[in-house]
């Protein structure tokens, strides 16, 4: 694990406190709160996490769906339905004990991937998805998920095969 996914490891929780504080009464005071989705909250990525992630990454961190600020999100229903697969993985574990493991094992991170990614798959047309499995597989054998799969084969026969468990068919 890199020194910077430490870093934010570590103040990850103060800085959502802190940071959910001080936005939450901003948006109150000017009258722009962001709609709640089925108990989830979408939220443009705070300064923090723009530092910490890529510009295209979302991120989910219960019970908040973090986007990319110049998106729309209402516009990446598959997107949002992949992480509220996330945050339903938070609950069951616990959103704190959730977020270290993510970021500190690799195998965790790719078994924690797979059901979002094939709920995602799901939402997108059928033409698609093959499309997308193997964008999923090459970000997660390269470093935007720091190489949770140790090649692009392992994550993409893992994807496939989440898929089949989880009856989505990936090709026409």
């Amino acid at each position: 694990m890199s020194l910077p996914s430490l870093i934010l490891a570590s103040f990850f929780p103060l800085f959502c406190q802190s940071q959910d504080f001080f936005q939450e009464n901003l948006l109150i005071a000017i009258n722009t709160q962001v709609p709640s989705v089925e108990n989830y909250i979408l939220h443009p990525k705070p300064w923090w996490l723009k530092v910490a992630t890529k510009k295209w990454q979302w991120l989910a961190f219960d019970p908040k769906i973090y986007h990319p600020p110049n998106l729309n999100p209402q516009d990446y229903p598959a997107i949002i339905e992949h992480e509220k697969t996330h945050l339903s993985q938070q609950r069951e574990r616990g959103k704190y004990r959730w977020f270290i493991k993510y970021v500190a094992s690799r195998k965790f991170r790719l078994s924690q991937e797979l059901e979002p990614i094939v709920v995602e798959l799901s939402c997108t047309p059928v033409e698609l998805r093959r499309q997308l499995a193997i964008k999923y597989a090459k970000n997660l054998s390269e470093s935007p998920y720091h190489r949770a799969a140790k090649s692009f084969e392992i994550a993409y026969n893992s994807i496939l095969s989440k898929a089949e468990e989880m009856g989505v068919e990936i090709d026409i």
